[in-house]
């Protein structure tokens, strides 16, 4: 009796009414539908599919960036151990350089100048050049991503930067101005760099990287100290 009891109860019993805002109710139909069905994460066929975003803007805006240089006041370069000395032989050939209109050549000692890499300053042409074959190599290689397009960018940086290392000459292109046809200046350059760069052994690239950087430090600083007069005293 205490089961056809229980039954009769479960028979007789009326649904639950839940009262819902149309905001709720809304999210209830996007989550499983008019029917109740759930929804599948697969986009359905009349369903807008966005693009992958276009790098193309902030890749740019990153190799342009003219926000101020800083941290010069101490000497060092975050990552590499030891105090950048700017020498006063580095001190003549930058003078040297800018008062003739040229590129800036460093040599840029590593491991108590066991290794040593020759190191010039690009042209502003170079550097638009650079960005140029690293939209094209990212339309080329769709996979490349963001931070992958920055490391082609330092690779054809180094490749028109380089200019030799312990005595042995790299690539040494040179561009000043885009002439007849760019595009044939950015196939070079992007056949260059696979030969030079691609194939160097990631220890050896990592210096020559580290070396563009402490160029970059010695010129920049060179450039801030320009109005200080105790710097450029042994130089005369």
């Amino acid at each position: 009796m205490a089961d056809e009891n229980i039954d009769e109860k479960i028979d007789k019993s009326e649904k639950v009414k839940i009262d819902l805002t149309e905001e709720e109710q809304e999210g209830l139909s996007a989550l499983f539908g008019s029917e109740g069905e759930e929804k599948t994460s697969e986009p359905e066929e009349n369903e807008k599919v966005l693009p992958p975003p276009d790098l193309t803007k902030q890749l740019k805006e990153t190799v342009y960036d003219t926000s101020p240089l800083t941290g010069f006041e101490d000497g060092e370069v975050s990552g590499i151990e030891g105090d950048v000395e700017i020498t006063d032989s580095d001190k003549e050939m930058f003078l040297k350089a800018v008062l003739n209109d040229e590129s800036v050549i460093l040599d840029i000692p590593f491991c108590n100048g066991g290794i040593v890499f020759k190191v010039r300053s690009k042209t502003s042409w170079e550097q638009t050049l650079a960005y140029e074959a690293t939209v094209q190599s990212r339309l080329n290689e769709k996979e490349l991503d963001y931070y992958q397009s920055l490391l082609q960018l330092q690779k054809y940086g180094a490749t028109l930067q380089i200019l030799a290392i312990n005595g042995t000459p790299m690539a040494n292109l040179k561009y000043n101005e885009p002439g007849d046809d760019w595009q044939k200046q950015v196939d070079e350059l992007l056949s260059a760099s696979k030969k030079y760069i691609e194939s160097i052994d990631s220890a050896k690239s990592s210096l020559i990287l580290n070396a563009l950087r402490l160029f970059e430090y010695k010129v920049a600083k060179m450039s801030a100290a320009c109005n200080t007069a105790d710097f450029w005293k042994p130089v005369g």
